[in-house]
């Protein structure tokens, strides 16, 4: 992420322009790879956060505040193994867990 201007406004989303995607930060990509098919066809290649929410059985801000902090519960990280099927494993998400 840039340096806000004075006055301004850091981005949330930032643009990958080699590969086209939108991103949220470290945690967001890995929900990305968990659910793939939640990534919208729109040609933003975004993940449907609603729609994630809704598969976990969580609220909307249930899971946008761990994307925005980069922070994610134990049981949240198994539910995400659990419903990605193999996409993603426990260990991908130790940097989310166990933050200091």
């Amino acid at each position: 992420m840039s340096k806000p201007k004075k006055g301004g406004l850091v981005a949330i989303v930032t643009l990958d322009p080699e590969t086209g995607e939108y991103s949220r930060g470290p945690l967001y990509d890995v929900l990305k790879k968990a659910f793939p098919h939640l990534v919208r066809k729109n040609g933003q290649k975004m993940l449907d956060l609603r729609a994630v929410a809704e598969k976990l059985g969580y609220t909307h801000e249930g899971i946008c505040k761990p994307v925005r902090t980069n922070r994610c519960v134990p049981a949240l990280a198994m539910l995400v193994v659990e419903k990605a099927r193999g996409r993603v494993s426990i260990e991908e998400f130790y940097p989310f867990v166990f933050k200091k």
